[in-house]
């Protein structure tokens, strides 16, 4: 691999994704956000006497579980990455009961025979 400041050098970013398990969709709006600002950034022109853009490379692991993404984000980090993106580890979200009766609430809205609702 060339060196980080070679002007034919790839800049690797690391990403520990949720892919599987129980957070994979965070993980999919993840992966498809990154693909996204790859996309953006390598077509955002360079101004003039900048030196040429080095090529991203997006590197995606793996992170569907808590340990497995300890273990990754740790080996990715003595490999000496250019950068690390990781899996959320907590989130900040307002309490069932308050998210309960709002969607109680608007399924009453949308129909107001329905008799059961559950909320995931």
């Amino acid at each position: 691999m060339a060196p980080v400041g070679a002007p034919d050098s790839t800049h690797t970013i690391e990403a520990v994704i949720a892919l599987t398990g129980n957070a994979n969709l965070y993980g999919q709006e993840q992966r498809l956000g990154l693909d996204l600002a790859r996309r953006w950034s390598e077509a955002f022109p360079m101004p003039a006497g900048d030196p040429p853009r080095r090529p991203l490379k997006l590197q995606q692991v793996d992170g569907g579980g808590s340990q497995v993404a300890t273990a990754a984000l740790n080996l990715l980090s003595k490999q000496g990455a250019l950068a690390l993106i990781g899996p959320f580890i907590s989130r900040v979200s307002a309490q069932s009961s308050v998210i309960a009766p709002l969607s109680i609430a608007y399924a009453l809205r949308r129909d107001p025979q329905v008799r059961q609702v559950t909320v995931l």
